[in-house]
């Protein structure tokens, strides 16, 4: 690829420094390594009191003339400390990173890459979540559209429903023409913890289309003792502060009623839910009040199931209306309930593939819900007991004509589409988590209300 060369770098990184300690040094350093060189890095000290602001980023600016050791007179926090770096910026990218995270040789290029070949204003990766407490790592995965093959690129307009729900919030992940950030004023949230949210979320609610690297370029460090993250269960309603910026903006832009339906999804399956839930389990039921408040605050006090487009968020949401504190089963039952209701009106034979956890659930709610599961398959059949009822068999050994499966575990959905249909075509396989997330069902056998 070529390197583009102007009268300023191509690609300026802002990166914040805050008491990163023996962090800072292998960050810098998977930085000073992208095969991509035409950057500049912009490190902002923003009060360091373990040495790793002043001592290490001057020492690597006096070895690197591209980067600029910059340096805060006061704490100001992560979201002011990184707007002063967009303000300093020159170069046609911005790329706002984390003083502890190690980004991958490729990281830059390839972003750079996909942004020029598709001519788009952001482009994300995915990366690695590295746990520093136990070295446990995962490839973070958020949900994507499992029913609609949209590829590297994502157009706004069409995903409008699923924009809460399918990309990241984390800065580090993104690339964005600088251009795009000055002409819609976007600035990070000066707020103690999700001050992130607002910036990610408007890039991809004011773009036409962004480009998504299904490749994990970073790996970010968790429980380093010194992240916001670590103490955001003390202010919860951070989250309600950086919706409500989110909403005003829309509305102020006209643009509110298209993604209605995804901010009512988004803002209780993934934010209030993430926030009030750990500060549940932390303080009980003193922070009942302030969700109250804060769903009142977002119009959301006196909503209809219209409103939303995922059945778990909408009987998730009626159950804090209702009073009853945070927890990840709230909802579900009534979910699996609606779910089994459209199943029954289709009229078809339905299967079930899968017999982990989830599946064994699965059966559980059809039962009490008096919905008939016909069969049950497994590519694993032979390590379950044969007694179950149904039997479970691989699906070569089916013997009811079944006219829909539903499979569990979004994790292998593709990978069983695929047997099916090699095998089956005429089958209809259903994403149980589709329809939980986005309230999504095959529409030719959706029954028509």
């Amino acid at each position: 690829m070529k390197e583009i060369h102007d009268s300023h770098e191509a690609v300026t990184i802002i990166m914040p420094v805050y008491n990163p300690g023996k962090y800072l040094a292998p960050c810098m350093e998977s930085l000073l390594a992208q095969t991509f060189r035409d950057f500049r890095i912009i490190a902002i000290d923003d009060g360091s009191t373990d040495g790793s602001g002043g001592d290490v980023l001057r020492a690597y600016a006096a070895q690197d003339a591209r980067i600029l050791a910059w340096r805060n007179p006061e704490n100001l926090g992560a979201a002011r400390t990184r707007n002063i770096g967009i303000q300093m910026a020159r170069g046609e990218y911005l790329a706002v990173v984390d003083a502890d995270d190690i980004y991958e040789p490729t990281y830059l290029e390839l972003l750079l890459e996909a942004m020029e070949h598709h001519h788009a204003d952001v482009v994300e990766c995915d990366f690695i979540s590295r746990d520093e407490q136990t070295g446990e790592e995962s490839v973070a995965c958020y949900p994507r559209v499992p029913f609609c093959d949209a590829g590297p690129v994502i157009s706004t307009s069409i995903h409008m429903t699923y924009l809460f729900c399918i990309a990241y919030c984390n800065p580090f992940v993104h690339l964005v023409r600088r251009s795009f950030v000055s002409r819609h004023a976007l600035q990070f949230q000066d707020i103690s913890s999700n001050n992130d949210v607002y910036f990610a979320r408007m890039l991809l609610f004011l773009t036409e289309k962004w480009i998504h690297i299904a490749t994990p370029l970073v790996i970010h460090r968790r429980q380093t003792g010194n992240q916001i993250s670590t103490n955001r269960h003390k202010h919860p309603e951070n989250a309600i502060r950086a919706l409500a910026h989110i909403k005003e903006t829309l509305e102020q832009l006209h643009l509110f009623d298209g993604f209605r339906n995804a901010f009512h999804d988004g803002a209780v399956l993934g934010f209030i839910n993430a926030e009030f839930l750990p500060a549940y389990e932390k303080f009980g039921a003193t922070v009942l009040p302030a969700l109250q408040r804060g769903l009142h605050d977002l119009g959301m006090s006196q909503l209809e199931r219209s409103d939303f487009s995922s059945p778990l968020a909408y009987f998730r949401w009626r159950s804090w209306i209702q009073g009853m504190p945070p927890g990840q089963k709230n909802g579900m039952p009534e979910t699996y309930q609606e779910f089994f209701d459209v199943l029954a009106k289709c009229g078809k034979a339905v299967a079930l593939w899968g017999y982990g956890k989830l599946g064994k659930r699965f059966l559980q709610e059809a039962e009490c819900c008096g919905f008939q599961v016909t069969e049950v398959y497994d590519n694993d059949a032979s390590k379950w007991d044969a007694e179950a009822a149904p039997p479970v068999k691989g699906f070569e050994k089916r013997e009811m004509s079944v006219e829909i499966i539903v499979v569990t575990n979004s994790r292998f959905y593709e990978d069983i589409c695929r047997q099916i249909q090699a095998i089956a075509p005429r089958i209809r396989v259903i994403d149980f988590s589709a329809y939980c997330q986005w309230g999504y069902f095959p529409v030719a056998w959706k029954p028509q209300s």
